[in-house]
């Protein structure tokens, strides 16, 4: 669904630059970029299966990147999310959530396996990185 969604205006294939999640069975994987030089975005996206003692686990990954943010992206992202964050750190954010709809809920470890099963856990992790920014999601589903 991402892949698609990326196919269209301007976003074209580029080369999977990025390891597997370990212990992952990638079943689909796209990479596309758009734009060049500082302006260039960058988005990968995995699907795959951990198979665990509980059983097998989707896990859903994108990643976003570029070297060239405009600045305060990252303060915008914290205030668009409007949830306190798991870490404290200035240049990075992550979040554990689920998402019913259009609301979103702090997850909290614990419920991690109840989430999986009603529709998924969400890991949001914004990073700034030099100049740039990357934005990991990774959904992990039953």
């Amino acid at each position: 669904m991402i892949a698609a969604a990326a196919a269209a205006d301007g976003w074209h294939d580029t080369q999977v630059l990025a390891d597997d999640m370990p212990g992952v069975s990638i079943t689909d994987k796209a990479a596309r970029s758009k734009g060049s030089g500082s302006s260039e975005i960058r988005m990968r996206a995995t699907r795959g299966l951990k198979s665990l003692k509980s059983g097998d686990v989707t896990i859903s990954t994108c990643t976003v990147s570029t070297d060239s943010a405009p600045p305060g992206l990252l303060d915008r992202a914290k205030a668009w999310l409007n949830m306190a964050t798991m870490d404290s750190d200035t240049d990075k954010a992550s979040y554990l959530l689920t998402v019913d709809g259009t609301t979103r809920a702090v997850l909290a470890q614990a419920d991690i396996p109840a989430a999986m099963n009603k529709g998924g856990a969400h890991l949001l992790k914004f990073k700034r990185d030099g100049d740039g920014e990357v934005l990991d999601y990774e959904r992990f589903s039953k």
